[in-house]
């Protein structure tokens, strides 16, 4: 079965395997080490949300230039952004005390709400906690994915 989601989780892991192209505090990083839009060209390491952001991209045969140009999100490529929900939910799974401080909404029951993509988790484990933790991430992603799939579940 092909799943665009489930592709966009394994080539943003590949990216990201060596840790020669892994970044923390930044999306992207040219090869002097600046940050740079993660579609640019010269961009040659990348955080969690920049690869997912470029293999979407990439995957939609969306224009890197024109993504930076209009600095379009991860938010806007629907196929990282739902890629982007499964690795909050890898996050919280397996990091729940690395989740950002903030304050939440509560439902009627006093459960907080929270948004279905936690940047700020995500980068709490890319910037925190490091390369083995992002892979980790990245792998228990991919196992919620495969299960959702599983289970007829298509976000």
């Amino acid at each position: 079965m092909n799943d665009p989601v489930l592709d966009v989780l394994r080539a943003s892991h590949f990216l990201l395997r060596s840790g020669t192209g892994w970044t923390r505090h930044t999306l992207a990083r040219d090869a002097a080490g600046e940050p740079v839009h993660y579609a640019k060209p010269e961009a040659c390491q990348r955080c969690a949300l920049g690869a997912t952001g470029y293999v979407a991209a990439r995957a939609q045969e969306l224009d890197a230039s024109d993504l930076y140009e209009f600095e379009l999100d991860v938010a806007e490529v629907e196929d990282g952004t739902i890629a982007d929900r499964y690795l909050t939910r890898a996050a919280r799974d397996l990091y729940p005390s690395d989740a950002p401080d903030r304050e939440y909404d509560y439902d009627d029951d006093g459960e907080p709400i929270r948004e279905p993509v936690d940047e700020d988790h995500i980068a709490n484990v890319n910037d925190g906690l490091g390369h083995a933790d992002v892979l980790r991430m990245f792998e228990h992603a991919e196992v919620l994915r495969r299960a959702d799939l599983a289970a007829g579940v298509i976000a």
